[in-house]
């Protein structure tokens, strides 16, 4: 009898010790790894392979609307000029100028407009998107974007009045990110000469 109970208490030790859950360490660089990626994924990836509404608007700076008769019928011109410089311009007429109202012309070319405008800023996010990127490419590109900002700000510490215009606490700032900078395109050529191999 008490062989069956030292049996019982072995087989129910070794079976709770058995289901017991596993305590692994986490490695807290991973965590912080996936949480980036995983931020990255939902904030920065979903806005860069979009364009909104509110991009397209806000990319529409200044509207300037004239109608002018040509051929005996009004005619809307609407032209738009872009945050950047770049202008677009739309036109619309009406089959009887009784019927004519300048507004819904109006609303008409700024419709085309929004939609070229979409269809300018889909081009760009394409021709940059990292879908059409590989590693390699991306690393590539970012060492190209560091290496130019990296030549501005030497530019810039190198004019005789960099000071003036910055102050001298910039000026120390600036410094440091260049060096900072420095380490970082060279541990980028790294990654770039390994990736390669």
């Amino acid at each position: 009898m008490i062989k069956k109970i030292l049996l019982i208490c072995i087989s129910v030790a070794l079976s709770v010790g058995c289901t017991a859950a596993k305590i692994y360490k986490e490695n807290p660089f991973t965590k912080q790894f996936q949480q980036a990626d995983s931020m990255f994924n939902k904030k920065i990836w979903i806005k860069m392979v979009t364009v909104t509404k509110e991009e397209v608007l806000a990319n529409m700076q200044d509207v300037i609307v004239r109608t002018v008769v040509e051929f005996d019928k009004p005619c809307t011109y609407v032209t738009v000029r872009m945050k950047n410089g770049f202008t677009l311009r739309e036109s619309t007429t009406c089959v009887d100028p009784a019927n004519y109202s300048e507004e819904i012309g109006k609303e008409i070319c700024l419709r085309k407009i929004e939609d070229k405008v979409w269809f300018l800023l889909g081009y760009a996010l394409q021709d940059r998107s990292p879908v059409n990127q590989t590693f390699i490419d991306r690393l590539r590109i970012g060492y190209n974007e560091l290496m130019d900002k990296d030549n501005k700000l030497v530019l810039f510490l190198g004019r005789k009045d960099a000071v003036e215009i910055a102050g001298e606490n910039q000026i120390a700032l600036m410094e440091v990110q260049k060096v900072q900078m420095h380490d970082y395109l060279l541990t980028l050529r790294e990654r770039i000469d390994l990736a390669g191999k």
